[in-house]
């Protein structure tokens, strides 16, 4: 774990993707808050901006990240054959 200490790169995954937009223990701020202050270089986070979005947090932050240009949409990236997990070889 990396809670109280700093490290030049985290990668934070969110590991939550539903229809209902339940974003579980996200749900408390701090959680991210920590992953966010605690990286010195650099931040990653892997996660569904749909089910984020619900929590007014997470989508105050998506926002943000797509105003500042820096939001990276796996889709764009890969194509959708591996993003579902259908693709018998990467």
């Amino acid at each position: 774990g990396y809670q109280g200490r700093e490290k030049d790169f985290i990668i934070m995954t969110t590991v939550i993707a539903n229809d209902v937009g339940r974003v579980g223990f996200l749900k408390d701020w701090r959680r991210g808050n920590v992953a966010f202050t605690r990286a010195r270089l650099g931040l990653i986070v892997i996660g569904n901006e749909d089910t984020l979005s619900f929590d007014p947090h997470w989508d105050d932050w998506l926002r943000w990240i797509e105003q500042k240009k820096v939001q990276v949409v796996a889709s764009k990236i890969f194509n959708k054959s591996i993003i579902l997990g259908t693709e018998s070889e990467y």
